[in-house]
């Protein structure tokens, strides 16, 4: 337990690994073959969990191959990890089914027990269009400009 919460303090969330499509059974368990493929941190709760960039990692393993006696004391490690605005994104309950999980044994795929519906709450972070929307009617005075599509477009 203990790594699970200075793994969240410090990445920001726990992290996952995109562990590719095909998978080698080796006497009944199902292992993903080849290296990781990308990386993902899950923030816990309702949040999706999110794919790195190239740039977050790249600066995770320049921050790593520094040598300690040389950094300096106002260097930013470059975590805790935030979503980038058009980063990948996965349903916790979906990670599984894509192969995206911190290793084998300790994710199992939800199982619904009954047909009700679930009211989810979406973070903004977790949608970009939502975003981009906002920032539109920011420069727009609160309101949408004049040739934003409606839904009367789409009928």
């Amino acid at each position: 337990m203990v790594g699970y919460w200075a793994e969240f303090e410090l990445f920001g969330g726990v992290v996952f690994f995109d562990r590719g499509q095909s998978v080698v059974r080796y006497a009944c368990i199902y292992r993903p073959s080849g290296p990781c493929q990308n990386a993902f941190i899950y923030p816990g709760g309702r949040n999706k969990i999110f794919q790195l960039s190239d740039a977050q990692l790249q600066a995770f393993v320049e921050f790593g191959a520094q040598d300690s006696k040389l950094i300096a004391p106002a260097s930013c490690p470059p975590f805790p990890f935030k979503t980038e605005r058009w980063a990948r994104r996965v349903a916790e309950d979906e990670s599984t089914s894509l192969h995206i999980y911190r290793d084998t044994y300790e994710r199992k795929p939800k199982i619904r027990t009954s047909d009700r519906a679930q009211c989810l709450r979406v973070r903004l972070e977790d949608e970009p269009v939502l975003l981009d929307v906002i920032d539109l009617m920011r420069v727009n005075g609160g309101k949408l400009p004049p040739d934003f599509p409606s839904s009367q477009d789409y009928k």
